[in-house]
Formats: structure tokens, sequence, C-alpha cells
């Protein structure tokens, strides 16, 4: 079928005739039921078998752990080969760069940490929101978290120890990123959107200057109430897209049309769109399944639905990820 058909209307095909996990089903929050038979699944049951296993992330905690998800090596390698491609597209390499993401088990921060050093780039400064736990069960992250950033000092970039800063002091953040400001170079901060935005207000509410900061949002959907806020500021933001079961989906489009359009890395995973109502009664969305591709991605996927939906295209934008041939773009996320 992929060879005569293609591989997204394959995947089309293979969706209309049931063959597809759902939300729900993925999050273990019920079984998967098709044509009266009925399977039930654990969240381990997605693993990729094929991985070396050599640490573990979960996902939003929101409401406790979260599930778990493996990670090897191979896996950041290739993680990192994308955030070169993002480095390079918007001529950031030489630029200092700063994280506000929470501590493991949480994977945003300690992944963007580790790809940024696979490149034998320094990280200046790792902020934390989360407070350090000793619970059982987060005792595991924090030794996870203390052994590389202490490992690094035998690398030739090493990690910075991170530092906590809660929500309510993000005027700390600014406050470097008006220092690297004022040393000749903007930084760039890779943080979730409500955190960049506090960064921004606190900096106008200090009179602190962080004019040509770029913030590197992902977590969250960036409004242009938000943009506006950066704007005030001087700054600018982008947008990736990412989830903890695959990790980085779509990168920043350099000349995007929307505030968050990314090119989707279609090597790695491939997009179909359903259409569903939201909340039973609601408008009609193009819900987004995914399914991964390579053996070194952390879950197996065919056709899962993440509850994401948005503007699915493909056009020729001229950034330089097209010429990579990322050509297939999402927005509206």
């Amino acid at each position: 079928m992929v060879k005569n058909d293609g591989l997204e209307n394959t995947l089309g095909t293979l969706r209309e005739a049931g063959v597809y996990v759902g939300f729900e089903e993925f999050k273990c929050r019920k079984p998967i039921e098709r044509n009266g038979k009925t399977i039930s699944v654990k969240m381990r049951d997605f693993d990729n078998p094929l991985l070396s296993r050599h640490f573990e992330v979960r996902t939003s905690q929101s409401r406790g752990l979260g599930t778990p998800v493996l990670l090897d090596l191979d896996f950041l390698r290739r993680e990192a080969a994308a955030h070169a491609l993002f480095l390079a597209t918007f001529d950031i390499q030489s630029h200092p760069m700063g994280a506000w993401r929470p501590l493991p088990p949480g994977i945003a921060g300690v992944l963007n940490v580790l790809c940024h050093a696979k490149l034998k780039k320094t990280v200046e400064r790792w902020f934390f929101q989360n407070k350090v736990t000793l619970r059982p069960g987060y005792l595991k992250y924090l030794f996870f978290t203390t052994f590389i950033v202490y490992y690094s000092r035998l690398w030739l970039k090493t990690l910075p120890v991170p530092e906590h800063v809660p929500l309510n002091h993000a005027d700390r953040v600014a406050r470097w990123l008006q220092t690297k400001r004022e040393q000749g170079t903007p930084a760039w901060l890779d943080t979730n959107v409500s955190s960049g935005i506090r960064v921004c207000q606190a900096a106008k509410a200090h009179g602190l200057d962080i004019n040509g900061t770029l913030f590197r949002f992902g977590g969250e959907p960036y409004t242009p109430a938000k943009a506006r806020i950066v704007a005030e500021t001087d700054s600018h933001a982008i947008c990736h897209y990412s989830t903890s079961e695959m990790g980085r989906i779509g990168l920043a489009c350099a000349e995007r049309q929307t505030l968050d359009e990314v090119h989707l890395l279609t090597h790695k995973l491939a997009v179909i769109q359903h259409d569903r109502l939201v909340g039973g009664g609601g408008p009609s969305v193009g819900t987004l399944f995914f399914t991964t591709l390579l053996p070194g991605c952390p879950k197996i996927m065919l056709n899962v639905e993440t509850d994401d939906y948005g503007v699915l295209v493909e056009r020729n934008c001229g950034c330089p990820l097209k010429e990579f041939g990322f050509h297939q773009h999402l927005h509206t996320i």
C-alpha cells in the first residue's frame, strides 16, 4: 500500500479501517475496542523494545508523576541533529543559551540542555521552576540530574548547576538576559510560553533592557496577546512543537506566516488528520494522528492520536529548513 499509494494515504486508509489508537487509549484510560474485540493496554506496551534504555523521563506531571518514557543516547543524538538545524536556521550558534525549564522527571529541560552540550556548545544558565523534593519517587531523577551535571566536568563543555527560580521571581532570569545584552550578544532562552511571558513582564516592571533576546517557546499555544507582551520588550519568540513520547515533532519556521508555524520533521514521523467534534457538539477540528518511523523513537506509534489539532499545509516558504526536505508545515496548534 505504501509503495502504491504513499505513506500518508496508506495511514489514512488504515485509520478509516479502525487501525489507530485514540488519545484516551494511548494514555491507558480505557481499553482499545475494535470490531467486538477488547485489548487492555498499559503504557509499557508502547515502549520501543529496540532501545538501550539509558534513562527515564516522564510526561506532564500535572497529575502526579505522569507516565514514564524511556530514552537512549541514540535518540538524543538524533534530537541534537535537529537542534543543530534550528541553531543554523536562526543563526544563533554563537549566542549564549539559557533554559528555564523544570528538572527531571520533566523531559524538555534535560533534553534541550543535553542536545546543546552534544553539539559542544555551552549552556550558560539552567534555571528551573519546580521545587526539589526528596520523596522516594523523585530521588532517582535528582540523582540523574546531579550525575549528568558533574559528569559533564569530564567533557570539553560543562553543564551549569541548575538554579531554582520560582515563577514569581522571573526578574532573576530577566536580569541575566539584560547582562547578556550589555555584553554585546543577546541570549536565547528555552522555556515554555507562560514562563517566558513572566520574564517579559518582569523586565518591563523592573526597567530591564532585554532587547534582542530570542525566546524559544514550547509546551503551550502562543497567542497574539502573548506575542504583544514579548514585542513590548523588543524581543522576539519562535515555537517548536514536541511531545514527551516523540521528542521534537516540528522546528520553528524562519519565514513563518503564523506565530507558531513549524516544519514537521517527516524523517522521523508521519502525520495525518481526522476530523472530530470538540466537546461532542462543538466545532469540527482536524485531530492529529502520528506514526513513528525511526527505530530510535521512545514509543512505537501507529496512527496515535495526541489530542492536539492544527492546520496542516505544504508550502515553499524559502526557509533553510525547506532545503532539507521539510516542506510540510503545521500551525495554529
